[in-house]
């Protein structure tokens, strides 16, 4: 049995067999003296401590992962989703490029507009 254990802050993750188990000792001793620990404190840790566990795989693990993110989401998250992408995959390549490439990039894509 293989267990890898994460710690992030307060909060535990045991991946074992592809199931993860996120335990928040923070939040669990603050329940048991009666503290209210919001939603969104615990929320944020656990999507920080998964953000890290994303973070150490591999591209393809990344795209793979995300493409199950994708395929249980709802219609309304696909929306949101492709509106986020859009702009980024319409973005200006060019201007992104090392200012070394920029004038070479322009002046060839300018002798190529202009010779058809």
């Amino acid at each position: 049995m293989s267990v890898m254990m994460m710690t992030t802050d307060s909060v535990d993750m045991e991946v074992d067999k592809g199931e993860v188990a996120i335990r928040d000792d923070a939040y669990d001793n603050a329940i048991d003296e009666g503290i209210d620990i919001s939603r969104e404190t615990t929320l944020r840790k656990e999507k920080e401590a998964c953000l890290q566990l994303f973070e150490r795989w591999s591209a393809a693990d990344q795209t793979e992962f995300v493409e199950q993110l994708i395929s249980r989401m709802g219609f309304h998250q696909h929306e949101h989703i492709n509106s986020y992408l859009v702009p980024m995959l319409q973005r200006d390549f060019i201007t992104a490029l090392p200012s070394k490439y920029n004038a070479v990039t322009v002046e060839l894509v300018g002798q190529k507009v202009i010779s058809v």
